[in-house]
């Protein structure tokens, strides 16, 4: 597998990075060849320079119009950028060689953005007909990768099989990312371990690592591999997620912050890493600075549910600084303009009511939830939260030792069902359902649990350290 860092230090590249740059200060054209603006390119969007990116590729139409590399990079800034598909489309029919891999993955990339996903596999299948066998063998390497981009393993899947160099690099790092998307872990990060060793300098081979490592509830390794991933380059946007997902997992927050701050720095659309930040500080108590991070993703996104999320936060972060009638007003004009759902609604506002310690308008609003749901389990599971939230632990295992029966077969709830078993003096329930959240559902349990056991336990450990200690 290439790596660009060796690119990126080699002296070839600097040479033309410099002339690139002296001609963009001197407003000047000056010839460098397509592959050297590219990689110019490649570079800015790394780095985060996404405008001198962008301004890179149009440098680089300026000497060579119609070439596929530098629209099709256009393209995809406009797609993933600011979502206009139509503009992507235009750069797309600008390309003038349509046989040219670059066109032929756009426009597949184009179709799945569209969500015609089966026309976008039917197109690349018919390709593989009027291509070389250069093209062809190239197709069967790359074309994975493509739906794994867009999550879609079972695609992915079904052109590696295909592929006879099983022995390539490629191949090795499409089957790690395939098991990472189907949930098999460890099978991913045996994999990616393997790659490591003959490419130690990839960020990208890093970070799949410290993807299937967090996944696996390894943060410590995690931490460890994102750490490597920003040795090799300082804003690689994936390490910096990882990296603080895992210490806010660990309840690092203070760290975590740091980690979120730089991400947004990069990527100050992102609504969804904005609801995180605004997570990790309002756990730090930095309750004004979190609220200013919400309100801000909660204008970004246009997801419902993600809408939802922040709402919800809002609301509890509303509720931290005793602002318990903003809160509910808060909540009433979202439901008004679409943005939660009645019953989340209710129960949010629940909670808001047992803050207050108005227990029994708490009560009216969460019977009203379980009425409209049906007393539907995961209705159950939100309410038992919002009382053990405020500490009502006695409430917490009423609800939740009557929802997370065998029968039912969830796997949230156990690791609240066993902190409210501790703080009630049921130490053999607590060991029982320590052992359930454990082994079902290990992020909730660490989340909820981390307090009790030592920085370097992991949740495999937990039902161990805690038959041995008085915790």
């Amino acid at each position: 597998m290439s790596n660009k860092n060796d690119i990126y230090n080699s002296n070839k590249f600097k040479e033309a990075l410099s002339r690139y740059k002296s001609a963009q200060d001197q407003h000047q054209t000056v010839f460098i060849d397509l592959d050297d603006i590219i990689d110019i390119a490649e570079y800015y969007n790394e780095s985060g320079a996404y405008d001198d990116a962008v301004k890179a590729n149009e440098y680089a139409l300026t000497l060579y119009p119609g070439a596929a590399a530098p629209l099709a990079m256009l393209a995809r800034a406009a797609m993933f950028g600011s979502n206009d598909i139509k503009k992507a489309k235009a750069y797309a029919d600008m390309i003038d060689d349509k046989d040219d891999l670059e066109y032929i993955y756009l426009k597949a990339e184009i179709m799945i953005m569209e969500e015609n996903v089966d026309g976008a596999d039917a197109y690349l299948e018919s390709k593989m007909n009027v291509l070389d066998d250069e093209s062809v063998d190239d197709m069967l390497l790359d074309v994975p990768f493509i739906f794994l981009d867009y999550k879609y393993p079972e695609l992915a899947q079904k052109w590696l099989t295909r592929c006879n160099e099983t022995d390539a690099p490629e191949y090795k790092a499409a089957e790690g990312e395939i098991a990472l998307l189907f949930e098999d872990y460890e099978k991913s990060e045996t994999i990616f371990k393997k790659l490591l060793e003959d490419d130690p300098f990839s960020s990208n081979l890093w970070n799949k690592l410290a993807m299937a490592q967090f996944s696996l509830n390894h943060m410590s390794d995690a931490i460890e591999s994102c750490e490597f991933a920003l040795a090799i380059n300082p804003n690689d946007k994936d390490a910096l997620m990882t990296k603080a997902n895992s210490l806010a997992s660990t309840g690092k927050t203070k760290d975590s912050c740091l980690f979120y701050k730089r991400y947004i720095r990069l990527c100050p659309d992102e609504a969804h890493a904005r609801m995180l930040y605004g997570l990790s500080l309002s756990a730090e108590g930095q309750y004004d600075d979190a609220l200013q991070q919400l309100y801000i993703a909660d204008k970004q996104t246009d997801d419902k549910q993600l809408s939802e999320d922040i709402i919800k936060e809002q609301a509890y972060v509303l509720t931290r600084l005793d602002k318990h009638g903003e809160a509910l007003l808060m909540l009433d004009n979202a439901e008004k303009a679409g943005h939660i759902t009645h019953n989340e609604r209710l129960i949010t506002e629940g909670y808001v009511y047992l803050s207050m310690h108005q227990d029994e308008y708490a009560k009216d609003c969460f019977m009203q939830a379980f009425i409209n749901t049906k007393m539907a389990p995961n209705a159950r599971i939100e309410v038992a939260i919002a009382y053990f939230e405020c500490s009502r632990y006695q409430q917490t295992y009423d609800i939740l030792v009557n929802t997370l029966t065998d029968e039912a077969k969830l796997s949230d709830g156990y690791s609240y069902l066993a902190y409210s078993c501790r703080m009630l003096y049921r130490h053999e329930e607590f060991i029982k359902y320590l052992k359930k959240a454990c082994e079902i559902n290990p992020r909730e349990a660490l989340s909820v649990l981390k307090e009790l056991f030592p920085d370097d336990c992991q949740t495999e450990d937990f039902v161990a350290y805690a038959l041995k200690h008085d915790i």
